[in-house]
Order: C-alpha cells, then structure tokens, then sequence
C-alpha cells in the first residue's frame, strides 16, 4: 500500500470496489495503480499560490539532487496506468506499480501491498463514509 494516506486510501477503495464487483458477478474490474516517484512539475506553481515556506526551499534543492537518481521521466510514470487498463495480465483488486528499488522507478509490475491495503473492514468503512460525503450510493450490478 502507498505510504502516504491519499494512495492508502485510494487502494482501499479501489479494493473495495472490486470486491463488490465480485459480489454481484460483474465482468467489471477495478485495478489500483501507482506511478513510483515521476519527475513532473505538479509542485512547480507552489511558490505562485503563497504555499511554499522556507522548509520549501530546502526541500526543493535535495529534490533537485535526488530525483534524476531516484526519480523516472514523467511518461514513464504513466506506464504503470498504461499496464493496468490494457495488459490481459492485470487482475481486478490487484495493484501495479514500478518494478524497481523501492518501487520508484522501472517497468510496471505487481506492487506490494502491506497488510493495510487488504483490510476490509477500513475499505467498507471507507465505502460508507464516501457515500455520505459525496451524498452518493454507488451501486454496483451485474
């Protein structure tokens, strides 16, 4: 499971769903992706918003530093989301991410998913708590 809450969150969801798909016999799938670590701008306007502080800067030239070792080209981090929407192999409920150290960077592949990652009571809480913020039921048939 990613180590930040957002990925964490977003695989229990996704693995909730697929368990749903499951119960009701859809062919649908439901598959959790993430990019390892890309090199994009996505914190590039930061600075423009009036969100970067001075731990920013610092932040900013070890990035610097450590992303062309450690970090892929952006497009590369798309491979992963590439593999789990059009590869015969990717399972539904199954997570795919880059193959390499740390699952940073390198050719998709299964991604390790930490025990959190298959509690199912969390994703149907989750379930739950999603439809009453969003105010949404989501329904799922065959």
């Amino acid at each position: 499971m990613g180590s930040d809450p957002i990925s964490s969150t977003n695989l229990l969801f996704a693995r909730e769903l697929q368990r749903r798909i499951e119960q009701v016999g859809s062919k649908l799938q439901s598959i959790a992706v993430h990019p390892g670590v890309a090199r994009t701008s996505i914190g590039a306007n930061r600075k423009q918003l009036g969100q970067y502080h001075l731990g920013d800067h610092l932040i900013t030239m070890i990035l610097g530093l450590v992303m062309p070792l450690l970090g892929q080209p952006a497009a590369a981090g798309a491979l992963p989301t590439m593999y789990g929407a059009t590869s015969e192999d990717a399972q539904g409920g199954g997570f795919y991410g880059p193959s390499g150290f740390g699952e940073m960077k390198g050719p998709p592949r299964a991604a390790r998913i930490k025990p959190a990652g298959n509690d199912i009571d969390a994703a149907q809480r989750l379930w739950t708590i999603s439809e009453k913020l969003t105010g949404v039921q989501y329904r799922i048939s065959a």
